[in-house]
């Protein structure tokens, strides 16, 4: 297969019916092996889809979201926690009178 490639890179060698034989078969073979890459990850991704929706069609909502989308909800929830506590521990610091940044 390789001496047939070599064939059909050289100028002199295209004129050759036998070279161009070889150069559209290889050439038809990568388009069908492309093809078969393009439809296999069309595939996967319809699976996807149709797990997802029947996750969702049987009510299980939690097994339709994505993981990041879990792990982005945890996040924002942490720091809303954090974010929270501090203004409050800073809201009382200031009431009390126990900051050193402000002047009472």
């Amino acid at each position: 297969m390789y001496i047939w490639y070599l064939f059909d890179t050289f100028p002199k060698f295209q004129s050759l019916p036998h070279a161009t034989k070889v150069s559209t078969q290889w050439r038809a073979n990568n388009l069908r092996v492309s093809l078969e890459k393009r439809y296999e990850k069309l595939d996967a991704m319809a699976d996807t889809a149709m797990h997802r929706i029947y996750n969702l069609v049987k009510g299980a909502v939690w097994a339709a979201i994505p993981k990041w989308a879990y792990i982005i909800f945890a996040i924002a929830v942490l720091a809303a926690g954090g974010f929270g506590y501090g203004f409050f521990y800073m809201l009382k610091k200031l009431q009390t009178g126990e900051c050193w940044a402000l002047p009472p």
